[in-house]
């Protein structure tokens, strides 16, 4: 399979890939990550999960583990989850703080859980059933600690 390809039913969208730059597949703020990366910006490696019209964590999806397990290398690194909707950090909406981030997230389960909350945030904040009818991804990267 091609870095750049999506896995067929995968939700996952690696932060280096050129896929990764359309807003209207990874959301905003993962496609001006991928952005910034291509532009040789210094940007911490991470993947998106994609909506894919289910709200559920990606817990039973092998993709988004094998993601998980090469960004946090099992449990030695510690990630940000963070939501990417389509509809913040753009030109006319940045929707900072709207939605929930999960910092220092360490383990299969702590990053299932993690990313169930960032959905979940998406869902009440717009009233919407769930967080993937707002087209609310999340981007997944590793934690900056201070030295």
């Amino acid at each position: 399979m091609r870095a750049d390809a999506v896995e067929p039913a995968s939700r996952v969208v690696p932060l280096h890939t050129e896929r990764a730059r359309d807003p209207s597949l990874t959301g905003a703020k993962a496609a001006n990550l991928a952005r910034a990366a291509a532009a040789g910006l210094p940007v911490l490696p991470g993947f998106a999960l994609v909506p894919n019209g289910r709200a559920d964590n990606g817990a039973d999806d092998p993709a988004v583990r094998r993601a998980w397990r090469e960004l946090a290398g099992g449990v030695e690194k510690p990630l940000a989850v963070r939501s990417s909707s389509r509809h913040e950090d753009t030109a006319t909406s940045s929707m900072a703080g709207r939605f929930r981030t999960v910092l220092d997230v360490r383990g299969w389960e702590a990053f299932t859980d993690a990313v169930q909350a960032v959905l979940d945030s998406a869902a009440v904040d717009t009233g919407m059933d769930t967080a993937m009818d707002t087209g609310t991804g999340v981007a997944a990267t590793e934690s900056v600690h201070p030295v």
